[in-house]
């Protein structure tokens, strides 16, 4: 990889087209793995609410659904399997140019639905402006993840056109990594305020559940959950804050 095709011998080229084949397929079950992670993570946090909760299932189900398909279309779809970095093998491959787009689409597609998903729940927040706006700048993280895939997917969309894609394919690879980091670093943003704020103002942990503290697990609805719900009141607590008691669902690890 990163070598120009007139420089690689057959061998070489076979080699690099097997280890596209195994690391494209790691690719996927990564970014579905921490995807899901991400959407459930949502649902722990948000899921009090029956319309963000249908939304984030939806969601789901779209991820799964279509990097599940992109999977399986991968890894057969040639027959055998090792045609797809042996060419003169008998045997036939399929035309996968379409289909990497389409996949590339909805990459990017899901990577937006991911950003945008948390936003409102976040915004109607019963808190101050600063931590309002604090929580609406970690979940805004997310950002970066979606230029990274848009950017990883242009450079596809420009190897798959390139007569030298063996010089191109390195900086692909290099985003595809780029990519999963970014994801796994995102989702766990949300969930890394006290560790920042003792690295930074050197205080101890604080276990106890707070509306400041990053480790709050929902949203304040202002009521007590629906009857689907109330088998979870260990969840709920009372809180003082300020002179207002406020009904503040926490996750109980």
């Amino acid at each position: 990889m990163g070598l120009h095709l007139g420089d690689m011998t057959p061998e070489l080229v076979s080699d690099h087209v097997k280890w596209i084949y195994i690391s494209s397929a790691m690719y996927l079950l990564s970014i579905l793995g921490y995807r899901i992670a991400l959407l459930l993570m949502y649902l722990r946090l948000f899921g009090v609410n029956q319309s963000f909760k249908y939304a984030t299932w939806a969601v789901l189900v779209f991820v799964t659904g279509y990097l599940s398909s992109n999977f399986i279309t991968l890894l057969f779809g040639c027959t055998p399997i090792s045609k797809y970095w042996k060419p003169d093998e008998p045997g036939h491959c399929i035309v996968l140019v379409h289909a990497d787009y389409a996949y590339g689409s909805m990459n990017v597609i899901s990577d937006v639905l991911l950003f945008l998903l948390p936003l409102p729940m976040v915004w109607q927040l019963r808190l101050s402006p600063r931590e309002k706006f604090g929580l609406v700048l970690i979940f805004m993280s997310g950002i970066a993840n979606c230029a990274v895939t848009t950017v990883r997917f242009a450079l596809l969309v420009q190897n798959l056109n390139a007569p030298d894609t063996a010089w191109l394919d390195a900086r692909t690879f290099l985003l595809t990594a780029v990519e999963i980091n970014t994801g796994l670093i995102c989702g766990c943003m949300p969930v890394l305020k006290p560790f920042f704020r003792h690295i930074l103002y050197k205080t101890p942990p604080d276990r106890s559940p707070r509306l400041s503290d990053a480790r709050f697990g929902a949203v304040w609805m202002g009521k007590w959950p629906d009857d689907q719900t109330r088998g979870n009141y260990r969840n709920w607590i009372e809180l003082e804050h300020g002179s207002d008691k406020k009904l503040v669902h926490v996750i109980v690890d």
